[in-house]
């Protein structure tokens, strides 16, 4: 009951104390006394609920912390794509099957377009608009130019084909491109590395080169052409987009080694 007494009932006390001894009044001023720090403390506890409000404060801090753990997660991604990338080094190129466009010697132009598009190049151009504006020649040479059509089936009086020498000038109209002839496996993969897929003159098949005689000289008489488009390193196999039907598969390093360094022509 002190606890809840008003001022004006306090005030009352202290007069009725005035009338009465002073032993009694000093009791009274005790017990007078004992509410006023009650009430203080009672003030002080109505504050407490009012210190609460800095940790609000904190509590509003942590929203920023979600933000720091993003650049953790762009270094592990990071990470792995750089991990990935030394696994395989891969160039993605659309499939141009010459057999289905009618042309069953037209693998040189198709292999080029692929490549040539595998870098954003010539996405403006036809396959068959490249075959029919490439140069041509009448001299039997491929080093010339095309011998014969790319439209025609196979004839043994003449190499249908259009060899590096004749289709780099021809390709560089439609993009950058280069004649990396001579260029080893090890820098191909380089090419690579640097997402440049490349024409290679193979072997039909992937199967042993077989040498024949013309007129403009000893050639792989089953030669055919392709765009090489990746590489991994573990197993060492080579990918390749093949126009001729087949698409894109994996062929082991040894079987692509010995039908390249045949030749060693290419275009990147």
């Amino acid at each position: 009951t002190e606890k809840k007494t008003t001022t004006s009932n306090q005030s009352k006390k202290t007069e009725t104390v005035q009338t009465s001894n002073s032993n009694s009044s000093s009791s009274t001023k005790k017990t007078t006394a004992a509410p006023a720090k009650k009430s203080t403390n009672t003030s002080s506890t109505t504050k407490k609920p009012n210190t609460p409000s800095k940790p609000s404060t904190s509590t509003s801090k942590p929203s920023k912390k979600p933000t720091q753990p993003s650049k953790p997660s762009k270094q592990t991604i990071a990470k792995k794509t750089s991990t990935l990338a030394k696994t395989q080094y891969l160039v993605s190129v659309p499939f141009i099957n010459q057999a289905a466009e009618g042309a069953p010697n037209g693998c040189e132009v198709a292999s080029l377009l692929q490549a040539l598009r595998g870098k954003g190049q010539a996405t403006n151009v036809s396959y068959h608009y490249m075959l029919d504006h490439m140069p041509y020649t009448k001299d039997g040479n491929p080093y010339h130019g095309f011998v014969d059509s790319p439209y025609n089936h196979y004839k043994k009086d003449c190499f249908q084909s259009i060899f590096p020498s004749a289709l780099v000038p021809y390709g560089k109209k439609f993009g950058n491109v280069s004649n990396t002839s001579g260029y080893s496996t090890d820098q191909l993969i380089n090419e690579l590395k640097n997402g440049n897929p490349s024409v290679v003159y193979v072997t039909f098949n992937f199967k042993t080169p077989r040498w024949k005689r013309y007129s403009f000289g000893n050639i792989v008489d089953n030669m055919h052409v392709m765009t090489l488009t990746g590489y991994d390193t573990k197993s060492g196999k080579f990918r390749v987009m093949d126009p001729y039907k087949k698409g894109s598969y994996w062929v082991s390093g040894a079987t692509f080694k010995k039908s390249y360094n045949a030749l060693k022509w290419a275009i990147t």
